[in-house]
């Protein structure tokens, strides 16, 4: 990181305190962990601090990004100042009297996926998302922040790689990637952005590039659900109000997802007749909470059904894990538990009741099929959480069809082959905390219509389980290839903001939030979540700032004993 001092103002005796104070307020936001209490992932941390430069000419009065952007890329190449590449950044200061006009961030006209792409959270095309939103980034579930949607005519890019489903992008859309290179051992890159355009296809022998599925961390701790909301009648009084969450419940969530339904009465699970050990374990399963259950043998077929008497149930079932095998999904407060055995739990149940096994040679084979394309994707987050990479694929396209004289409709159809215990090459995608997924096949197709964007507050999303980013691109000279900067306009006297009156205040509280946007700009997938709140004397007594949400990065300001802005935990 590098400080820039651009005017004469700052050449002059008086302006020496200020520049000083500022220096060391950088230098604590990039290394000092006291004042996030040493959680490393409060601290914004990009490093090395390098001596401040003063830019004696004087910028105009009013000044652009572009403008902006234009006069650091001159500097680098005069050695004015260091030349950081992608490795750091910089904090342009200006001088009191010049405005900054920060134009609308390029990316939100430039990056952008086609109206069908389905994003997880709230497990719903790209289309469909509005502000407040639920989706999955980089760091797990985060809320979104903004919507943008424009017309557009051109080609898209379909990025297809070995064991994911296809991503479709705009060509200057910015994608999470590693490069390997190497012929008898890949040697990877750290992770950084590319666009779409530039990404070179990975074969045997060749340099290429990997898409990159995070490992996502857990989120959620419920240990018991509120049931009220299925309870329809102010007549009701079930025996039941809650719902226990551990690896018994969660067996019999997965079983459903694999087996079961929701109906008027309750439940039921279709299973073959041979299948006594889950029927028993299914029916004592609920006998332990409260609820009664039988088994009806299903006329002219060998199949078993278990019904089971729990109306309120039935609708929670339905609700968290969807209706209808179309609509099957995994309950948030499953995939991403903090407990992974609860996880665990429920894959078991799901694999009992949906999955064929083969031996491939010595390897044991797990080859799961489902129509739900919400399910195939989570699945494949699901075991990427527990340290394994599940190959998904479209098996069969939707078409229409006749069986005994009568016109059938059949959805699409995925399929998932996991090795559960894995060895050799297979291995070998899980790097740290991060699946590396070589991309086979790039192509182009033409487009004519709306493309969307959101932003989120970690500024990814994942698009088909790959990281992608977000329309945000924060300030940057060349997009992905940096150079990275803030702009930070002097304060005015009155401080500006409702937080505080103090301009060093001002000055600082805006620094700390545009240094932590850039950290996650120039190092994806740290798993950080930036809040947009600033915790200073007057938000923590008027607002909710200081409360951590779960995934929640937080900025952190004024602290009197500090003279400061930082949280400051003792």
């Amino acid at each position: 990181m590098e400080n820039i001092y651009w005017g004469s103002y700052y050449t002059k005796p008086s302006s020496s305190q200020w520049m000083n104070k500022l220096e060391l307020v950088v230098a604590h936001l990039e290394s000092d962990t006291s004042y996030s209490g040493g959680l490393r992932q409060y601290n914004v941390g990009i490093g090395k601090i390098i001596g401040p430069v003063i830019v004696q000419q004087d910028p105009p009065s009013q000044i652009s990004n572009d403008q902006i952007a234009k006069a650091l890329t001159g500097w680098i190449s005069a050695a004015t100042v260091t030349d950081l590449r992608v490795k750091g950044a910089y904090n342009i200061f200006l001088p009191p009297g010049t405005t900054a006009s920060l134009s609308s961030d390029q990316s939100c006209s430039t990056f952008c996926l086609p109206p069908d792409e389905l994003l997880l959270g709230d497990n719903k095309p790209i289309s469909e998302f509005a502000t407040g939103d639920k989706v999955v980034g980089a760091s797990g579930i985060q809320s979104v922040i903004r919507t943008m949607a424009r017309p557009y005519e051109g080609e898209l890019v379909e990025i297809k790689a070995g064991g994911m489903l296809p991503v479709r992008v705009t060509p200057e859309h910015p994608v999470l990637t590693v490069r390997g290179a190497g012929h008898s051992k890949t040697v990877y890159s750290s992770p950084a952005w590319r666009l779409a355009k530039e990404l070179r296809e990975k074969h045997p022998s060749l340099d290429g590039d990997y898409l990159v599925i995070p490992k996502l961390p857990g989120h959620y701790f419920d240990k018991m659900l509120d049931l009220h909301q299925f309870i329809y009648s102010s007549k009701a009084h079930p025996r039941n109000t809650r719902f226990p969450i551990n690896e018994r419940t969660a067996w019999l969530l997965g079983i459903y997802v694999a087996e079961g339904n929701s109906y008027h009465d309750g439940l039921n699970f279709s299973l073959h007749e041979d299948e006594t050990a889950i029927r028993t374990r299914i029916s004592d399963s609920f006998k332990e909470l409260g609820y009664s259950s039988c088994v009806v043998q299903s006329p002219s077929v060998r199949c078993k059904r278990i019904m089971v008497t729990a109306v309120i149930i039935g609708r929670a079932f339905a609700e968290w894990c969807g209706k209808g095998a179309a609509k099957k999904k995994i309950p948030d407060f499953i995939l991403y538990h903090k407990d992974e055995n609860i996880l665990r739990s429920f894959l078991d149940g799901y694999t009992a009741g949906d999955v064929c096994t083969v031996w491939n040679r010595e390897y044991e084979l797990l080859i799961v099929n489902t129509i739900s394309r919400v399910l195939i994707q989570q699945l494949q987050l699901a075991y990427a959480r527990l340290g394994l990479f599940m190959s998904i694929r479209k098996s069969r396209d939707a078409m229409r069809n006749t069986i005994l004289g009568r016109n059938v409709n059949y959805h699409e159809q995925y399929e998932g082959r996991l090795y559960p215990k894995p060895v050799g090459r297979k291995m070998n995608t899980l790097h740290g905390e991060h699946f590396y997924i070589p991309i086979r096949k790039l192509s182009l197709t033409t487009f004519n219509g709306l493309v969307y964007n959101i932003e989120t507050l970690d500024h990814t999303y994942l698009a088909s389980n790959a990281i992608v980013h977000n329309c945000d691109y924060h300030d940057t000279a060349n997009g992905p290839s940096g150079p990275f900067y803030t702009v930070e306009p002097y304060p005015c006297a009155q401080g500006c903001n409702q937080c505080t009156k103090d301009p060093f205040d001002t000055l600082t509280q805006g620094l700390s939030e545009e240094m932590v946007e850039l950290k996650t700009d120039m190092d994806p997938g740290t798993g950080w979540v930036i809040g947009n709140e600033e915790v200073c004397d007057y938000c923590d007594a008027n607002f909710v700032c200081n409360r951590i949400a779960t995934g929640e990065y937080v900025n952190s300001w004024y602290d009197k004993s500090k003279n400061a802005c930082w949280i400051g935990r003792k």
